[in-house]
């Protein structure tokens, strides 16, 4: 039949048309009925790495290409669109010095705000030391307290301590704005910022040694003393006889030194890192035996001192005078404001010197106003005594910083002030009051002069000046040369007394205060009082 031959040359490849056999039927050598069609290829897609639709064009599939398809080399600069490789392309840790190009880092490429202090080498070669780049006015915290993100932060002297090199290592740091932080520069000293520690000390002294150790001498430090804390413990000094502190000797390494009351450790408001005195008090205890005649710690040799709001009480039980030195700073003059002395458990005979000032100091007792000192007697006290051509001025030109004196013991041997060696010494406006219920030794001198080229003189509003002692001048047989003794009022050696508590004082100020705590150990009777003295710690731990 044709049309079968039509069929087998279509299928020997004899013919390639066979579209005339649509819908014939064959009858030899196939099934019957079997029915012929004309068929259109259709190409099936790709599949695996390599995909496509039928026969269109091919394509990679998403993820396909892997690290072990990519030959070595093949994937240069040019192969990279610009832009397309972000930080979340690059593994952690994966980009080291060795795949920087020298010169490839510059400013624009550094995001502001991401160096910080533990991003710098501080040892070895190509360091950076931190007192290059961090502020020269510290703050440093002493005591518990909440931090300006509201969390408690407990005092410690064993946190970040190295015992191999017998050094405090870098805490937490902060910079943050000069005007944001605490005042304890009474306007004296000005910065465009300071360098705040977070993580606070158990005692002073360990955070004067940090101080020295991180940022270096020539630093204006400010100490901000929460609650109740103890002074210095035995482990930062040189020797238990000694009064110099490990490192920073007489505290002649820095250019200025702060130290101002801070709020108790349960105040947790907004501004519980830097609210200061008036609005709150701090007690700092001083454990002096073994030590004399200077406190341990206490011989401020260099560094402009501002004191603010500090009940500081000194505890010596074996013989020996005790005292604070101060000495001529460069860096200007001293002035201490709004602050207790108390002199605990003396021997009989032993003298207390709150302000021995020596080598030229200079300075001011509160020059502000309702800023009046605070003095606790053991035994026997000069208050002021000034020699090597030192001079003091008390209370400048406010009537409101007056002098209050209290015993421990009855018949206080109180003498005023002293001057040697070319002093000169100005009480101001200043009046004096004794505690009711206590005693002055009325048989010594109120004045002092040794030497000559001194002045001691009284000026001001209070007539009668009520003074301590028999309100007389004693002066050795060199005295009178070109000395001068000048009295503005009329001294009483009568007694000027006060009850309760002093006015404007410590006490008063705390007590009212809205930053007070509900603590026994934070109380008002307790920071501006002598009593559960703390002593030196031995070992470094936990306040």
């Amino acid at each position: 039949d044709a049309n079968f031959e039509l069929l087998r040359q279509a299928v020997n490849g004899i013919v390639t048309d066979v579209s005339g056999v649509a819908g014939k039927t064959v009858g030899t050598n196939v099934p019957a009925g079997a029915v012929f069609t004309d068929t259109t290829y259709t190409h099936p897609n790709h599949t695996g790495d390599v995909t496509s639709v039928g026969d269109g064009a091919t394509t990679i599939a998403t993820g396909a290409v892997t690290s072990t398809k990519i030959a070595t080399g093949a994937v240069t600069s040019t192969q990279i669109a610009t832009g397309a490789v972000t930080s979340d392309e690059i593994a952690t840790g994966a980009v080291t010095s060795n795949e920087i190009a020298t010169g490839a880092v510059t400013n624009t490429k550094i995001a502001n705000n991401s160096i910080t202090t533990e991003q710098l080498v501080t040892e070895g070669n190509n360091s950076i030391s931190l007192t290059q780049v961090v502020p020269k006015t510290l703050v440093i915290h002493v005591g518990n307290y909440y931090d300006r993100n509201g969390t408690q932060q407990l005092a410690s002297d064993a946190l970040s301590y190295n015992a191999g090199s017998d050094t405090y290592g870098l805490r937490t740091v902060n910079t943050i704005s000069f005007s944001d932080g605490p005042d304890g520069w009474f306007s004296y000293h000005y910065d465009s910022e300071q360098a705040e520690t977070v993580e606070p000390f158990a005692t002073c002294v360990a955070a004067i040694r940090y101080a020295l150790h991180n940022f270096g001498s020539g630093s204006y430090l400010q100490l901000v003393v929460h609650g109740h804390v103890s002074w210095h413990g035995s482990y930062d000094m040189y020797s238990a006889g000694s009064a110099s502190i490990k490192d920073a000797r007489q505290m002649d390494m820095f250019a200025g030194f702060s130290m101002v009351s801070g709020a108790p450790g349960t105040y947790t408001g907004s501004n519980s890192a830097y609210v200061t005195y008036p609005y709150v008090t701090a007690r700092v205890d001083v454990q002096c035996n073994g030590v004399k005649p200077i406190a341990p710690g206490f011989w401020f040799r260099g560094p402009r001192c501002m004191w603010s709001g500090i009940n500081l009480v000194f505890q010596k039980t074996d013989s020996g005078d005790i005292g604070i030195w101060w000495s001529k700073s460069t860096a200007g003059f001293h002035e201490a404001r709004g602050m207790r002395y108390a002199s605990l458990d003396q021997p009989a005979g032993q003298y207390f010197y709150p302000f021995h000032w020596v080598e030229g100091a200079n300075g001011f007792v509160s020059s502000g106003s309702n800023q009046p000192l605070e003095f606790y007697v053991s035994r026997n006290m000069t208050v002021f005594y000034l020699t090597g051509g030192s001079n003091l001025l008390t209370s400048n030109n406010s009537t409101s910083n007056d002098h209050f004196f209290e015993g421990q013991h009855a018949n206080m041997g109180v003498r005023y002030s002293g001057c040697s060696g070319r002093s000169l010494m100005l009480h101001k406006n200043a009046q004096v009051y004794l505690k009711s219920g206590s005693s002055f030794d009325r048989t010594i001198n109120t004045f002092g002069m040794t030497g000559g080229f001194n002045e001691i003189s009284v000026l001001g509003t209070p007539n009668p000046l009520y003074v301590p002692g028999n309100g007389t001048m004693a002066r050795d047989t060199n005295a009178n040369a070109h000395s001068i003794y000048n009295l503005d009022a009329t001294l009483s050696a009568g007694n000027n007394f006060y009850t309760g508590n002093p006015t404007n004082g410590l006490h008063s100020k705390w007590g009212s205060s809205a930053y007070v705590s509900s603590l026994t150990a934070l109380s008002p009777g307790r920071l501006t009082s002598n009593a559960s003295f703390k002593a030196k710690p031995t070992s470094r731990s936990n306040d």
